[in-house]
């Protein structure tokens, strides 16, 4: 897979970015629109659900230059197969379910849950519940099993406005870690997380 390098949204321009959690250390930086959030929290107030979470990845200019650097000194074509950063800015399927089994029964129903080549990309699932939810392990199996390329992410939302927690998982992909999320939005229309 090929990544668009392209600069990071930075706040300006009627736009604010906010960091929340400590940054990634090895993998993209997840970037949610502010509008998507809020999406997902209302329909966290429903009920337990889950969803796919859609959007772009990118490489960061330097990083593209880089790569293409080191593949033209080695002759062979530049692998570009783990992201910088990436931004959701979309959800689909969000399909009311309590725990990963079921939801996993409903991946499998539906099957081809994967865009087609040129859409936007699947980034990962969102886990959302009215109140705060801890992971469990058939949430990681859940992502190892449908979404487990290394730039894929969980994200837990709950209806209370605190902090989406993001997990992704670890180099060897046996265990995930939580990491930070920059959140985007309008300078008019600011979201604020607890």
């Amino acid at each position: 897979m090929i990544f668009t390098p392209k600069s990071p949204l930075a706040s300006g321009d009627g736009i604010r970015v906010t960091e929340y959690g400590t940054p990634n250390p090895i993998g993209p930086t997840a970037y949610f629109f502010a509008d998507v959030l809020e999406e997902l929290i209302f329909h966290a107030q429903k009920h337990d659900a889950r969803g796919i979470l859609l959007g772009s990845a990118f490489l960061l200019p330097e990083t593209a230059a880089q790569n293409f650097l080191d593949a033209k000194s080695m002759n062979r074509i530049p692998l570009l197969d783990t992201p910088d950063y990436q931004e959701v800015t979309a959800f689909r399927d969000i399909y009311p379910a309590d725990n990963a089994l079921d939801y996993a029964g409903y991946l499998r129903r539906i099957r081809d849950f994967k865009p087609p080549r040129g859409q936007q990309l699947i980034l990962g699932q969102v886990i959302l519940s009215p109140a705060p939810k801890q992971p469990m392990l058939e949430d990681l199996m859940l992502q190892r099993t449908y979404f487990g390329m290394p730039w894929q992410m969980t994200v837990f939302i709950s209806a209370s406005h605190t902090r989406p927690k993001v997990f992704m998982l670890s180099e060897s992909g046996e265990d995930w870690y939580e990491t930070g999320f920059k959140l985007v939005a309008s300078d008019d229309a600011p979201l604020e997380l607890t």
